[in-house]
């Protein structure tokens, strides 16, 4: 197989899942990366699915999907030259930012900027914003998607493979099985000369040790004829294991010292926010119905919609086990808020702008947080 066949057979596979669950149930579909003969990236990073689709039956290139489709990679791109599609990364791709800031910790950053030495995919081809919004018509095909992807490693012969965030599906696509590399942050696989990877999804709130640790064992693995082994590992990098290894120890025993304040503080955020903001179930006769624990922010107030009961709804919003106390928060909640256009803050008092925006959960949460001061803007 070439990467021509690959090209051509992967976008009938996609199109037979299009065709057996429905234009109304499934979404619009794209590779990352430009492909092509003679591109061999010393690198190459598979997510689980793109950010970003639409539903199927609304894209506008459904009736134009040529063979090489899948070559071309990312729609929003193909206007651009590499240079401009670089810059992209550079501006707009957290998880190229992410990976760039592992790699410089081993003196290997300008590896990640040229083109000819990296390439993105994904296990499955099918854009959500979020892996869990992938419908459940096309979801029951996440591994036999895999498997069309993992037929890229021949083709394309990279020496490192970073699974990112979608080491599970790896192992449920291949019948493979990951080891732990450096407990609980890094597991591996070695087929064919191909080494495999495994790291949390870069949108996880690494720590800078485990930045460190995880960009050193990619930029030893980039090497020529590297042996990759927990054994060698911890001998090459043992200081950089073991400050991971005491930061998680040091973030356990945080965890469990803060337990009782985080337990009163959840109790007093419920009091709050029962005294200060209305409840209603969901409403009916409107244009659609609100998604379940759908969060709707407006002047003043906060007025949720959901099908759980109300004991139900405060539980979830106020289980201690989710109050975090670290001084981070408020940078997270910070980009939330600004979705509901201006919120300003004074005391327990929280008011927002004009205009009405729907809100995540864990955004609300963050108000919460900020209104009783738990977190306080710096």
């Amino acid at each position: 197989m070439n990467l021509d066949n690959w090209a051509k057979q992967t976008l009938q596979f996609y199109l037979s899942i299009v065709k057996e669950v429905g234009e109304a149930n499934a979404v619009s579909f794209y590779n990352q990366s430009k492909l092509y003969e003679g591109f061999n990236p010393s690198l190459l990073v598979i997510g689980y699915n793109p950010g970003a689709g639409c539903y199927f039956r609304n894209w506008e290139l459904k009736d134009r999907l040529n063979d090489d489709y899948l070559l071309k990679g990312n729609v929003s791109y193909w206007s651009l030259n590499d240079e401009d599609w670089l810059q992209m990364y550079k501006s707009n791709w957290d998880i190229w930012k992410k990976i760039h800031k592992m790699l410089s910790y081993a003196g290997k950053g300008a590896f990640l900027e040229d083109l000819k030495n990296f390439a993105f995919t994904n296990m499955v081809f099918f854009g959500t914003e979020t892996e869990a919004e992938i419908p459940k018509a096309i979801s029951q095909y996440a591994a036999d998607c895999a498997r069309w992807t993992l037929k890229l490693v021949p083709l394309l012969k990279p020496k490192v493979i970073l699974l990112n965030g979608c080491g599970k599906l790896y192992e449920k696509a291949t019948g493979n099985k990951l080891s732990d590399l450096v407990a609980g942050s890094i597991s591996y696989y070695t087929e064919a000369g191909t080494l495999y990877l495994a790291i949390k999804h870069t949108a996880f709130k690494y720590t800078n040790e485990e930045m460190k640790l995880i960009g050193k064992v990619i930029g030893y693995s980039l090497n020529d004829n590297p042996i990759v082994s927990p054994e060698i590992i911890n001998q090459l990098y043992n200081k950089d294991v073991e400050a991971y290894v005491r930061r998680v120890s040091e973030q356990k025993a945080k965890f469990l010292s803060d337990k009782a304040y985080r337990q009163q503080r959840a109790k007093e955020i419920m009091t709050l926010f029962e005294k200060n903001y209305t409840y209603s179930e969901s409403p009916e006769g409107e244009g659609r119905k609100p998604r379940n624990r759908g969060l709707y922010l407006f002047e003043k107030q906060v007025e949720v919609y959901t099908n759980d009961t109300k004991d139900e709804l405060l539980q979830f919003f106020f289980d201690p086990e989710r109050i975090d106390i670290s001084g981070d928060v408020f940078k997270s909640a910070h980009s939330e808020i600004k979705k509901a256009y201006q919120c300003k803050v004074e005391g327990s008092k929280l008011s927002i702008g004009v205009g009405k925006s729907e809100l995540s959960i864990d955004a609300v949460i963050n108000i919460m947080r900020i209104i009783k001061g738990i977190v306080t803007k710096e």
